[in-house]
């Protein structure tokens, strides 16, 4: 007669001393995809939908258990952090207050990513930081990488070659720059580029590439290093 509330209770008792889901595991799950310790310096910004080079090579970020810090290419930061589901949350950080006119909208962008909740990805050697504001693009300091390279995709500008010197210029803001006459790929720029039957005239080129420094150079202190060339046409002038 009272076989069946025996059974119920029976049950509820054995779900009472199931394990209960540990809270913290997604939080160990996501700070284990974050290395930390680690060190990364700026390769590039998003902001507005463009993909903007870092100013400089003195922009990092460097992550330790519950502290932040490093510098926005002006001025050094620091402040602390924790998870805070799949993000960062990050209560602000502490700056130093020199003016930068060069790096003055890549320092604000810093500042207002990190700034509470921040996305963050980690794929191989490279860490993106984002917010409503725009994304921070990293490579890691210790990936054997030149961090003195800023690598950049899809670069868009005007192509010329005469007297055996390449020239480039950045459509998105008008820097001259020379390129590096190394690699495959630029041979096969130099050869598509003389197929043109255009000596001497600018054909608009997109390519996959690093913009390095070049103090060997006279008046062009960058030059564009080709990795991909991903289209060249006959059109003379910048979209």
């Amino acid at each position: 007669m009272h076989r069946p509330l025996f059974l119920v209770f029976t049950i509820l008792s054995l779900m009472a001393c199931q394990p209960k889901p540990d809270a913290s595991a997604g939080e160990q799950s996501a700070k284990a995809v974050l290395p930390v310790p680690s060190e990364w310096v700026l390769v590039s910004c998003e902001m507005e939908g463009k993909v903007i080079p870092a100013v400089n090579d003195r922009a990092f970020v460097k992550i330790s258990d519950g502290q932040i810090g490093g510098n926005t290419g002006c001025n050094s930061f620091g402040g602390d952090w924790q998870l805070s589901g799949a993000k960062l949350n990050v209560p602000g950080v502490m700056a130093t207050k020199m003016f930068c006119q060069e790096a003055s909208s890549q320092e604000q962008l810093f500042l207002n990513i990190l700034n509470g909740d921040v996305g963050y990805a980690v794929t191989g050697d490279r860490l993106t930081l984002s917010g409503a504001s725009g994304q921070l693009n990293f490579r890691r300091k210790d990936s054997g990488i030149q961090v003195s390279e800023k690598q950049v995709t899809g670069i868009v500008g005007l192509f010329t070659y005469m007297a055996d010197a390449p020239g480039f210029e950045r459509c998105e803001d008008g820097m001259r720059m020379a390129v590096l006459q190394e690699g495959e790929a630029y041979r096969e720029l130099e050869r598509t580029y003389l197929e043109l039957g255009r000596p001497g005239e600018p054909a608009l080129l997109t390519v996959e590439g690093d913009v390095v420094d070049n103090p060997a150079a006279e008046g062009h202190p960058k030059a564009l290093r080709i990795r991909k060339v991903r289209k060249l046409s006959e059109e003379s002038t910048c979209p």
